[in-house]
């Protein structure tokens, strides 16, 4: 849509509005996160424009550094979840081959499972992380969309069960997405956990997301 905007000279112009840094960041995120999940190269979120100036460093923690870490413990549910993830995408494939019903069951099991786990992190974990760091989640939802597609092109392999080489693809397709995504998404919120005080890191588990953003919006407005 072709909009009036001041070029250099403020005269107003028919040409394009140029959007801002902040619009084409918004509108590009999540679209080159989900190719950069497809070629298999992940980067880290950035942090948001409009967050920036209020937010403390970014943790930066080596995955090498995190098992030393005081808050490390607490972090083994989410980091044992994934693994299970992982290995969970390799007993389906194995499976598939000989007894793809078998296959089909436990992948439609763990997809509830898992649906539980992303509905979690959707909620809670990303939009409490990215308050309180200033950190762009964009990337790691648009992991959960590109994982989507995987999962309805592996239904609709089983749906055609004559077809062996159409699974066998769709659920090496989902492995290499799945490991992707729960690989960048443990570089960007593990650190981000670890560094929360314990008084954040009790109050995170304890309290319902809508509360804990309240306070934050509370506590940033009286600073």
């Amino acid at each position: 849509m072709l909009q009036h905007f001041r070029g250099d000279t403020g005269r107003e112009t028919g040409r394009p509005a140029r959007e801002t840094r902040s619009e084409v960041l918004q509108r590009t995120a999540g679209a080159a996160a989900l190719r950069r999940l497809r070629r298999g190269r992940l980067s880290r979120g950035g942090r948001r424009p409009t967050d920036s100036l209020l937010m403390e460093p970014t943790p930066q923690i080596p995955r090498e550094d995190w098992a030393a870490h005081p808050n490390f413990p607490a972090q083994t549910l989410l980091l044992g979840s994934h693994e299970n993830f992982r290995i969970l995408a390799r007993q389906v494939l194995d499976l598939a081959s000989a007894h793809p019903e078998r296959a089909e069951r436990l992948f439609r099991r763990w997809m509830f499972a898992m649906g539980s786990h992303e509905r979690y992190e959707e909620s809670k974990l990303y939009p409490y992380l990215s308050r309180r760091w200033g950190v762009s989640m964009a990337p790691l939802e648009a992991g959960h969309e590109a994982l989507a597609e995987r999962k309805r092109a592996v239904l609709d392999a089983f749906e055609r069960s004559h077809e062996q080489d159409r699974l066998d693809r769709a659920l090496r397709d989902f492995g290499d997405t799945l490991r992707a995504h729960l690989d960048l998404e443990e570089r960007t919120v593990i650190p981000l956990l670890l560094e929360l005080s314990p008084d954040e890191f009790a109050d995170y588990y304890a309290l319902p997301i809508r509360t804990l953003l309240e306070r934050m919006s509370a506590s940033r407005s009286l600073s």
